[in-house]
């Protein structure tokens, strides 16, 4: 389960740093940031992100500490050239952008907190009142907004997930690296 957090920060991060999302996506959805304290057990991974959109494949390197009171992402290029890093403390979100791209923390948070908290809390914010369509499985999520399609989520492994936005039309593949 940390592996599957670490995956799915870097992705996001990755695929916004580099430009590769369309030019012109939907208005954003308002997903929902989930408490730490209620997320899984503390850790700390490495993992390799690739990144698909518009027909452009870009490779990241991600490192994610999760603690009860604190998440912390770092997201770099394959050099080593630092790109964007991300605390959160389950009230306030501090973001930090090391290119000229601006990045959007709060959404890169959440779908990492979509794919790896426990179903149960994504659930609980996730819910029908709210709109929200959620269809959860042990091999994938699937998240909608009134009939649409927002975000799919497959576990490959315990080493290896895939999320598509399908707002934004693009694809994160993460694999641990360790």
């Amino acid at each position: 389960m940390p592996r599957r957090i670490t995956f799915l920060s870097i992705f996001f991060l990755m695929l916004s740093a580099c430009g590769v999302l369309s030019p012109q996506p939907k208005p954003m959805v308002e997903l929902s940031l989930l408490p730490l304290i209620e997320g899984p057990a503390d850790f700390l991974l490495k993992q390799k992100l690739t990144m698909e959109a518009l027909g452009e494949s870009q490779q990241f390197m991600a490192v994610i500490r999760l603690e009860k009171e604190v998440l912390k992402l770092r997201v770099f290029l394959a050099t080593g050239q630092p790109i964007f890093s991300l605390d959160y403390d389950s009230h306030t979100l501090i973001q930090k952008q090391f290119s000229t791209n601006i990045l959007p923390g709060k959404e890169i948070l959440a779908m990492i907190q979509f794919a790896l908290w426990p179903e149960p809390l994504v659930k609980e914010y996730y819910n029908d009142a709210k709109g929200w369509q959620l269809n959860c499985s042990s091999e994938k999520r699937v998240l909608k907004l009134v009939n649409e399609d927002v975000l799919h989520v497959n576990y490959l492994s315990s080493e290896a997930l895939v999320i598509d936005n399908m707002r934004h039309h693009y694809r994160v593949s993460i694999e641990a690296l360790e």
